[in-house]
């Protein structure tokens, strides 16, 4: 949540100096993608955790979110930035459901509430010090793009250690997509 605060606010002013876009529509519909993104990256994490909570997307949405946020500065038209912003969704849905699903499981039924709000707080801090950074970065009049591959690397660092964190559910299910065409598989504990 608080590499997308960055995105959010450091969008528009590399849209206008990148591919000169100043039509707050265009750009506001273009960061719109990355909401449809996390929607479908959703239903896509609810239909692979039908039964138990897969972990193995965890790594997967990390990897892409990076990935997308280092492409970010060097797509050159809106249709590009529609499409990248939609892939970051995608993969942000991917990665927040079953983390989110993983903090409700492991939370006792008495502390569930404290756990949440304490979740929300630690979020609401993370939103408001990468915002209070992205403002640093503006009034030092460092390049946006710099910016952004700033939080390419911390999506990098994030994707890099859930991939150390999780290597089995990730490799458990890529073995199991890659059996599935095949084999029925069925996870049971």
């Amino acid at each position: 949540w608080s590499i997308s605060q960055v995105m959010l606010a450091a969008f528009p002013a590399f849209a206008k100096e990148s591919i000169g876009v100043t039509n707050t529509v265009v750009i506001q519909g273009t960061l719109a993608a990355s909401g449809i993104g996390i929607i479908m990256g959703s239903l896509l994490a609810g239909r692979w955790s039908k039964r138990y909570i897969e972990t193995g997307i965890i790594p997967l949405g990390a990897a892409g979110i990076a990935a997308g946020l280092f492409l970010l500065p060097g797509i050159g038209s809106v249709i590009g930035h529609i499409l990248n912003f939609l892939f970051i969704g995608v993969c942000a849905g991917l990665f927040i459901v079953p983390l989110n699903a993983l903090i409700q499981f492991h939370a006792g039924e008495d502390e569930l509430g404290t756990v949440l709000a304490g979740n929300n707080l630690v979020q609401n801090i993370g939103m408001l010090g990468f915002l209070v950074l992205t403002v640093v970065v503006a009034y030092a009049g460092i390049d946006t793009s710099i910016l952004l591959f700033l939080i390419a690397a911390v999506a990098l660092l994030g994707g890099a250690y859930t991939v150390w964190s999780l290597p089995q559910s990730l490799l458990r299910f890529m073995i199991r997509y890659m059996l599935s065409r095949r084999y029925k598989v069925h996870v049971q504990g």
